[in-house]
C-alpha cells in the first residue's frame, strides 16, 4: 500500500513556519492564483485564527485543492510545527 498526502493531484501542500515574528506571512505557489488568491488567503487566515496563530509564515503550494482540503492541510501543518 502507497500513502501520499500534500502533493498529489488535487492537493495541496502548506508549509508553515511559527517561528516567524511579523504576523502571518502568506506565499501563494499556483498557475491559478489570480483567480483563487483571495478565497485561498481568507480560508488560509481564518484557520489560522481558529487555531489561535498569530505569526506565522505560510507557504500555499496549489495542486488543484479544494477549501476543505487546505483547511485540513493547514490544521496538520501547525499541529505538526507545535509538535503534537
Amino acid at each position: 500500500m502507497i500513502g501520499i498526502a500534500g502533493n498529489e493531484k488535487d492537493d495541496a501542500r502548506i508549509t508553515i513556519d511559527l517561528s516567524h515574528k511579523k504576523g502571518i506571512t502568506i506565499e501563494i505557489i499556483s498557475k491559478m492564483k489570480n483567480l483563487f488568491e483571495e478565497q485561498v488567503t481568507k480560508i488560509i487566515t481564518s484557520t489560522l485564527a481558529e487555531l489561535k496563530v498569530e505569526n506565522a509564515k505560510v507557504t500555499y503550494e496549489d495542486f488543484g485543492g479544494l477549501d476543505f482540503v487546505i483547511r485540513a492541510r493547514v490544521k496538520s501543518a501547525v499541529r505538526k510545527a507545535r509538535g503534537e
